[in-house]
């Protein structure tokens, strides 16, 4: 059957053993290796072609120089055709290689340089029997052409097997509704696609598998489109949504409001909202797996944000100031002043804040309704804040769990010097602090020193504490999502 047995390999090495003894030749120079016997040669075909499939088609193509075993390989295996490397392949390439490629083709994908003005060229490589049991298929016309061309129907014909399908730059045709059934789609990403109302609720209604959904305008047509309405009929399997470039619809779906956000979702993990317009009301009604909720909005947005489950979230950013209302649980910050802890969050482990005015008061605050918080950054860029007072409550945060600091720090300004002063002399577990400076100031040895003695660095509560002065952005080492279970809802560039 080919496999080589543990025995066979054992006789192998005692022929290539024997047959050295036998040879009159010298042994091999000190700095060169003896070669045992060429195994993997000795695989079976399926399992020398899978290995081909996963290398590029460059590395794929060079295999046939290994050894007369391989070359007939590379025309017979699995083939993972991505045409969409820098300059991509030429139109006659693509086609020699359908056409010659005795194996099945897995992935396929070509872009703008690749494909005419129309789409003839997309189509008659679509239709190649070779393609016949695709999986991933991605293309994308000319995005600056506007409208692009017509999605040939071909492209559909992979109805039952595909699992991620990417397009881009071209018109969904409207009569394509009996080939939008995708048992197996997984993946959904649409941009810069003309496509009807009709057509995109046949084609989210035949995914019951689909687990992320991309929509948008990669360049922006001269008016901004709305979105459709049917783009947001999510099948229950969906957990990631990303919308872009498109302006939202003034009636949303019940489960899905903008400007007023509700997540109600048993599956989203991550969720990153970026928006231009302002949004007025986020609320996290129900997520039971939700670990991460990033607000990267525009500072000015008086929001009124309200977590009332989420017994798994780790990370909370970035909160400004300048909210109305922020509720925790049963936990009420009514802007800055009003305050009711009633509600202790012991999952949330990084917080990040964007503040006008350093506000040590609302912070110490936050320390308690998430007292396992162990990262926090803070962002301010307005005038000198408010001043420290002491505090003589137990802060469990300061005390046990706080590892990181990350402030932007005026030396100009008392209010930063007293607060981060504060955190040297009585944060316990501390591991790490980095102040912000100006870039200027960083690379003075004078001010590092100076601001070192100023701190009071060497009655630190945590003696293995390290400081560092950065010129970076705050929130440059804030923990990054992973892409493969983060929703993102924004309005800006897609």
């Amino acid at each position: 059957m080919g496999v080589v047995t543990r025995a066979q390999s054992k006789r192998l090495r005692s022929q290539q053993s024997g047959s050295e003894s036998d040879s009159e030749e010298p042994p091999p120079r000190g700095g060169e290796e003896e070669q045992g016997p060429d195994l993997i040669s000795l695989l079976p075909d399926e399992i020398l072609g899978s290995i081909i499939s996963l290398l590029t088609n460059k590395e794929g193509a060079r295999t046939q120089i290994l050894s007369s075993r391989w070359r007939p390989l590379w025309r017979s295996a699995p083939l993972n055709l991505d045409a969409s490397g820098l300059c991509g392949m030429k139109e006659a390439v693509v086609s020699r290689i359908l056409a010659e490629h005795q194996g099945i083709v897995r992935r396929f994908r070509v872009w703008p340089f690749n494909l005419d003005a129309d789409s003839a060229t997309l189509d008659s490589w679509l239709r190649s029997p070779v393609l016949d049991n695709l999986q991933e298929l991605g293309f994308s016309f000319y995005p600056f052409v506007w409208p692009g061309p017509l999605m040939p129907h071909s492209a559909l014909r992979f109805s039952s097997t595909l699992r991620i399908a990417k397009f881009s730059g071209c018109q969904f045709p409207d009569d394509a509704g009996h080939q939008l059934h995708l048992p197996n789609l997984q993946h959904l990403e649409l941009g810069s696609v003309i496509i009807s109302e009709n057509s995109l609720h046949t084609l989210l209604a035949g995914c019951p598998a689909l687990d992320k959904f991309v929509f948008g305008y990669i360049h922006e047509p001269p008016r901004r489109p709305q979105l459709p309405p049917s783009a947001l009929h999510f099948p229950s399997t969906l957990r990631i949504a990303e919308f872009g470039g498109c302006r939202f619809p003034k009636t949303m779906d019940h489960q899905v409001h903008f400007p007023n956000l509700q997540i109600n979702s048993l599956k989203l993990k991550h969720v990153e909202i970026y928006f231009a317009d302002r949004l007025h009301e986020l609320i996290v009604e129900n997520a039971p797996c939700l670990e991460r909720l990033d607000h990267c909005g525009a500072y000015e947005d008086n929001m009124h944000i309200s977590i009332i489950s989420a017994p798994k979230l780790e990370i909370l950013g970035r909160l400004t100031d300048n909210f109305s209302i922020l509720q925790l649980g049963t936990t009420v910050f009514k802007g800055l002043n009003d305050v009711r802890i009633s509600t202790v969050m012991r999952t949330v482990k990084v917080l990040a804040l964007r503040f006008y005015k350093l506000r040590p008061d609302v912070i110490f605050n936050f320390m308690k309704c998430f007292p396992c918080m162990e990262k926090l950054y803070i962002k301010t860029h307005g005038d000198t804040g408010y001043p420290t007072q002491s505090h003589k409550d137990r802060n469990e945060c300061l005390e046990h769990h706080l590892k990181k600091l990350w402030i932007n720090y005026s030396a100009c300004k008392w209010s930063d010097i007293q607060f981060v002063k504060f955190i040297v002399l009585n944060a316990c577990v501390l591991e790490s602090l980095v102040l912000n400076v100006e870039k200027h100031k960083k690379e003075s040895s004078r001010y590092v020193k100076k601001e070192r003695k100023r701190l009071q660095l060497s009655r630190r509560a945590s003696r293995g504490a390290q400081i560092e002065f950065t010129s970076d952005d705050c929130f440059k080492e804030f923990p990054s999502p992973d892409p493969i279970s983060c929703g993102s809802f924004h309005s800006g560039a897609f």
